[in-house]
């Protein structure tokens, strides 16, 4: 299509490098999204040599020796090798829940491939050409296999769009029921169990009062026993926190501070923070998101950075709600951001976010250390 709006009114070098260019670049980058969609190692070397080759098989075969046959052949064997490459990408172990959309977007690939291939074979070996775009029966070949791929592609996508939103709501409810499950036991632990043991305590602490003087080895087991208890009071109220600190509630700025302050006195590590001078008001799923995408960040610099300072900025900027994490660490590699290879913490950081129409982005800084960025929406829309 390139080619025939471009005939005549540029050289034909141009157009038939920039149409051929093209043509590669779009398979490569077609064959790269599916190993990051599949969660392999993205390598871009292989697919550009042999674009390249193609390519300078096509200059040398039109202006070294003027052979239309061979250019197709080389053109059509290196696009459909990487349409190929993008089908069996596609098809290798599929998981379940996504089957049937990569089923049909992976044959469509393979299919455009293979008529690729099969029509530069054709063309050289059993119908030479002599016109690029005259009407032919391996023309015929090519624009059949680029047809079905189109159609084919587009229900695939589409699929493969609904299945994922599909899975994505599916978190999301997940996600909510996760937070209000955690929210009912944090209540229940630290008002019905709390109550309870600081009630005992209180029994323990009259019991030992009354004992006599002169039975110093009873005071003493009461005393050993109202330090157990207290050590599970306090067990208790640090597990309520940690399920979900009730800090929550009185605003996601004092929550975040608070958090904050709680880290430094875990790790020691010193810590800056930009906070509005004002309480942000927004609803409860979002100021849970927000918390729960900086605790676990805060987490990974614990476990993974090294780092020995982190600096916390919340902002709202034009009806978005951005939160800013960045510490001094070590970095994390490109390879462990995204795909499969991805941890869990980040997943669960991107999901939130998503799921409130925001994006969650975590990058290694220039100067060294992590970044995470998140934003959402401060009203549902």
């Amino acid at each position: 299509m390139l080619l025939l709006c471009l005939r005549g009114r540029v050289p034909d070098s141009l157009s038939i490098v920039l149409a051929n260019t093209l043509i590669m670049a779009a398979g490569i980058a077609f064959l790269q999204g599916i190993r990051q969609f599949r969660g392999l190692p993205v390598h871009w070397w292989p697919e550009c040599l042999i674009s390249a080759l193609a390519i300078a098989a096509v200059i040398y075969f039109r202006y070294a020796v003027n052979d239309i046959n061979i250019r197709v052949l080389a053109v059509s064997t290196a696009a459909g090798g990487i349409g190929i490459a993008c089908g069996i990408t596609l098809l290798n172990k599929m998981p379940p829940g996504r089957r049937t959309g990569m089923l049909i977007t992976g044959l469509a690939f393979t299919l455009w491939g293979a008529g690729l291939f099969l029509r530069g074979v054709y063309i050289f070996a059993l119908a030479p050409m002599t016109d690029l775009l005259a009407p032919s029966q391996g023309n015929g070949l090519f624009f059949l296999a680029v047809s079905i791929g189109v159609v084919s592609w587009s229900y695939g996508f589409f699929v493969l769009t609904e299945s994922a939103s599909q899975l994505r709501q599916l978190a999301t409810s997940l996600q909510a029921a996760r937070e209000e499950e955690r929210t009912r036991i944090s209540r229940e632990l630290h008002d019905e169990l709390g109550q309870v043991l600081t009630a005992l305590k209180m029994d323990i602490e009259d019991l030992a009062f009354r004992v006599s003087a002169g039975q110093s080895g009873l005071a003493s087991q009461f005393q050993s026993t109202i330090a157990r208890v207290e050590g599970t009071i306090r067990n208790v109220r640090k597990i309520a926190t940690e399920l979900r600190p009730s800090v929550l509630d009185l605003g996601l700025v004092d929550a975040i501070d608070w958090l904050l302050q709680d880290f430094h006195a875990r790790t020691n590590i010193q810590y800056g923070l930009d906070l509005p001078s004002a309480e942000i008001v927004v609803d409860r799923d979002r100021s849970t998101a927000v918390f729960r995408v900086l605790q676990e960040a805060l987490t990974n610099i614990t476990r993974h950075a090294s780092a020995t300072r982190v600096d916390v900025r919340l902002t709202l900027n034009n009806g978005l709600l951005i939160l800013e994490v960045r510490d001094n660490g070590k970095g994390i590699p490109e390879l462990q951001m995204s795909g499969r290879t991805a941890s869990l913490g980040i997943l669960g950081m991107r999901e939130r976010t998503m799921a409130l129409g925001g994006e969650a982005t975590i990058r290694s800084r220039a100067n060294g250390g992590t970044m995470v960025r998140a934003w959402i929406p401060r009203v549902a829309h």
